[in-house]
């Protein structure tokens, strides 16, 4: 009988490493795949940087482009310009008295 219980425990312990085995891979594999996840998620935001970096210079060229002598002015005396141009037409921000800013129109 000592025998069987000394098997079975053998039996039991080599079970019990081949689970911690499979384990310890499927562990390596889920940051395999975390890690892949990381990267794509990086790209993707990296991209969507780029994207509205280019979509921000073009539309300011072509403010720009409008504007005579727009290199020539500071950026307040840009940005006053714009606005009040914008505010003419209903379609720009006003800031209230607290700073934030409110839609117009």
């Amino acid at each position: 009988m000592k025998k069987t219980t000394e098997k079975l425990l053998i039996q039991l312990e080599a079970e019990l490493l081949e689970i911690e085995q499979s384990k310890e891979a499927y562990a390596k594999k889920l940051r395999q795949y975390q890690n892949q996840y990381n990267r794509l998620l990086q790209k993707h935001k990296h991209e969507e940087r780029r994207v509205r970096t280019r979509h921000l210079i073009e539309r300011g060229a072509i403010t720009e482009s409008c504007i005579k002598n727009a290199t020539e002015l500071s950026n307040e005396q840009f940005k006053n310009i714009v606005t009040g141009a914008l505010n003419v037409y209903g379609i720009g921000e006003e800031s209230n008295v607290s700073g934030t800013k409110t839609k117009v129109g």
